[in-house]
């Protein structure tokens, strides 16, 4: 959040400082991402412009590009450049895009009285889970009473006159059933979306799956 909220209010310093990082590299790149990593991690919940450019270098020299902890909170992934050098014209597009944005973080249901007949709303929750080795934490177990209060509120806004879109599991990529999500979101039209999965450590996990899209419309 951090990262995003510099690149819409501060672009050109975070640039500046992801360049600094870049080219301190050196010829040993691998050192210098771990001792980036550490400083990451020392400065966790640091609203900074460093700490942002800190995150964006990481992101982009880790493995697969993704983001994991430990259970202490720090950024645990290990060095896996095979990229480039760092884009600065799509940073640049992208700062632009986020000029006019406005971050906020809460409780899903904080953002409610926000929502009008003009408003498209994405909710994005932690997916039902498929397996045991799924993460079910998010700070908290996102169980089948907080899926259910997300459908919930997901409802309200329907009737607040915003078009709704929801996404979650598909539990027929396991052979299971969809009952529960199809009962939570009565009313709403599903789609079948097809979803890659990109960021896994084996190869073998890197494969096209399906999600679920549950789509409200007001009538």
């Amino acid at each position: 959040m951090n990262a995003l909220k510099q690149s819409s209010y501060s672009p050109e310093l975070l640039l500046a400082a992801i360049n600094e990082l870049f080219g301190r590299e050196g010829s040993e790149v691998s050192g210098f991402y771990y001792k980036t990593r550490e400083c990451f991690n020392r400065a966790l919940g640091a609203e900074t412009v460093e700490q942002a450019a800190r995150f964006v270098y990481l992101n982009h020299r880790c493995f697969n590009g993704l983001y994991r902890t430990n259970k202490n909170g720090c950024f645990n992934v290990p060095f896996g450049s095979g990229k480039g050098a760092f884009d600065e014209q799509n940073f640049k597009a992208v700062a632009k895009e986020l000029r006019n944005v406005w971050f906020t973080v809460g409780d899903f249901e904080s953002v409610e009285h926000f929502v009008d007949a003009k408003t498209l709303v994405y909710v994005d929750p932690p997916y039902v889970p498929l397996n045991k080795e799924t993460p079910r934490l998010y700070g908290s177990e996102f169980n089948e009473e907080e899926h259910l209060r997300t459908a919930r509120f997901c409802r309200r806004l329907l009737e607040r006159g915003a078009t709704v879109i929801a996404s979650n599991s598909d539990a027929r990529n396991v052979g299971g059933s969809n009952e529960f999500l199809i009962n939570a979101y009565e009313g709403f039209k599903v789609e079948t979306i097809e979803a890659p999965r990109r960021i896994g450590a084996k190869a073998d996990t890197r494969k096209t799956v399906t999600e679920l899209l549950f789509i409200g419309v007001p009538g």
